[in-house]
């Protein structure tokens, strides 16, 4: 699926400047026009861009009451604004930062210089939202794993697949703003909540249908669900599991089908996906030994990047790979194992 374009307000009383900006800035993004203050205030009530160019200098309502404004009645919208004008002192440039403005932009324009000033700021954007979406995952499979099912439900984990969906739609670059949001050390919580972001991020380099990619948000944010029910000695241990301890690891994709279903998730694509999420292309997976293509789509993007996650993470019996080095092993070592397509797609994104 193609990534939608951003959208940007341009909010200035002079036509030629209007006519300037658009024609720069139309082939990248989708463009508003308000020839005023006024008409920009009720743009804002039906629509909600990703940023705006603010003119300084209008009449009737300049671009800092215009701020004002914004930030009062729309406080719950967050617009980034980069303010334009031609003036060049020190306290109009000063007075626009303590209005919330993210940067600052002269008149005459340079093309190259606004595309860049944009590109930040949005960019920026992009990290907030992605981090918003990663601590509202965490907080509910926090919860989960402190309270179980009846702590949580799957109204609030579709809410949440929704929206990182459309964040993800949106981003430019989404695994180059949501990375730094991810910390390197490992917990289940935190681990479902990323494997669950990666799959959707890589999921979109294949030209999933919306309804795929929520599929892998609410399978990825539940696949490892099951280790909730698992001794904390046997998943904190710092040696080599013992065979019967590892045959109890591995009853873990099959509570994670329970827990979802317990959750009221029935529909066959999320439980499958989360069932065999750690079957391998030559046989040697589990729970049910699938073979190459026997496996669901699904669960294969899972295993991508479950396995991704779970090598650049700190464990207790060692420290993380590096980025470089964990995509080389899925590479090299598990070539045999993963699908190569889906490895080569999240090298792509790198």
């Amino acid at each position: 699926m193609i990534a939608s374009k951003p959208t940007i307000l341009l909010v200035d009383d002079q036509p030629s400047n209007i006519r300037m900006l658009a024609e720069i800035l139309k082939p990248h993004y989708n463009i508003l026009i308000a020839i005023s203050g006024i008409d920009g205030l009720k743009i804002l009530k039906t629509t909600t861009p990703d940023l705006i160019l603010l003119d300084i200098f209008m009449p009737n309502m300049d671009g800092f009451s215009f701020a004002d404004k914004m930030h009062s009645i729309f406080s719950d919208k967050q617009i980034p604004i980069i303010f334009v004008s031609s003036a060049h002192d020190y306290e109009s440039i000063q007075k626009s930062l303590n209005k919330g403005a993210c940067d600052y932009i002269l008149k005459p324009y340079d093309p190259k210089t606004l595309q860049i000033k944009i590109k930040k700021v949005l960019f920026k954007v992009e990290k907030s939202r992605f981090e918003s979406s990663y601590i509202e995952g965490n907080k509910i499979m926090n919860t989960f794993f402190r309270g179980g099912v009846k702590s949580i439900n799957h109204e609030m984990l579709y809410d949440w697949a929704n929206n990182l969906i459309d964040i993800i739609m949106y981003a430019k670059d989404p695994l180059r703003a949501v990375l730094p949001c991810f910390e390197n050390t490992y917990d289940d919580p935190s681990h479902n909540v990323k494997v669950a972001i990666l799959s959707v991020i890589l999921g979109r380099t294949l030209n999933l249908k919306n309804i795929q990619l929520q599929d892998l948000a609410i399978s990825g944010i539940l696949h490892d669900s099951g280790k909730a029910y698992l001794p904390k000695d046997i998943l904190d241990k710092l040696t080599s599991l013992d065979p019967i301890e590892f045959e109890r690891v591995k009853q873990h994709s099959r509570k994670s089908y329970e827990v979802a279903k317990e959750l009221g998730i029935h529909k066959v694509q999320i439980l499958n996906a989360i069932l065999h999420h750690h079957e391998k292309l030559d046989g040697t997976g589990y729970p049910d030994e699938l073979v190459g293509y026997e496996i669901p789509l699904l669960s294969q993007i899972l295993s991508v990047c479950d396995i991704f996650d779970a090598l650049t993470t700190d464990r207790t019996y060692r420290p993380h790979f590096t980025t470089y080095d964990a995509l080389k092993m899925m590479k090299t070592d598990m070539h045999h194992q993963l699908n190569e397509q889906y490895v080569n797609n999240l090298i792509a994104l790198l």
